[in-house]
C-alpha cells in the first residue's frame, strides 16, 4: 500500500485509476474522477493498492475509526466500497447513473456511519 499523503501521490493515483477505469470499465468512466476526489476530500487517511511496483485504482480510506475498501466490481460493473476490506459488507456503489451529489453524500457519511 502506497499512503497517498500528498498531492502529488493522489494525482498519480488519480491518473492510474482513470486509465485503467477508459480501458476496463466505461461503465464508470463519467463518476470515478467525482469518487475518487471526494475520498480524497472526506477520508482522514487513503492508501492505494500497489502490484508489481505501480499503483492499480483500488484502496483504502479510513473516515474516522472505520476503515474502508474500494475499487471497480466487474461482475457488477461497479464502483464498490466495503467494510474493511475486499470481502467486506458492501456499503456503497456507484457507476455512471449516479449522481454527484449523491456520491459525495454517502462518501461524507462514511464517516459518521458505523
Amino acid at each position: 500500500m502506497l499512503h497517498l499523503n500528498t498531492p502529488a501521490k493522489q494525482r498519480q493515483f488519480a491518473a492510474q485509476a482513470i486509465k485503467r477505469v477508459r480501458h476496463h470499465a466505461p461503465n464508470v468512466e463519467e463518476i470515478a474522477p467525482v469518487v475518487i476526489r471526494a475520498v480524497f476530500d472526506h477520508a482522514d487517511s487513503v492508501y492505494g493498492h500497489q502490484y508489481a511496483g505501480g499503483l492499480t485504482g483500488s484502496g483504502w480510506a479510513e473516515f474516522g475509526e472505520r476503515r474502508v475498501w474500494g475499487g471497480y466490481n466487474r461482475n457488477l460493473k461497479q464502483i464498490e466500497f466495503r467494510e474493511e476490506s475486499r470481502r467486506g459488507k458492501p456499503i456503497a456503489r456507484f457507476d455512471n447513473d449516479s449522481s454527484r451529489s449523491e456520491v459525495e453524500r454517502q462518501i461524507r457519511g462514511l464517516k459518521r456511519r458505523g
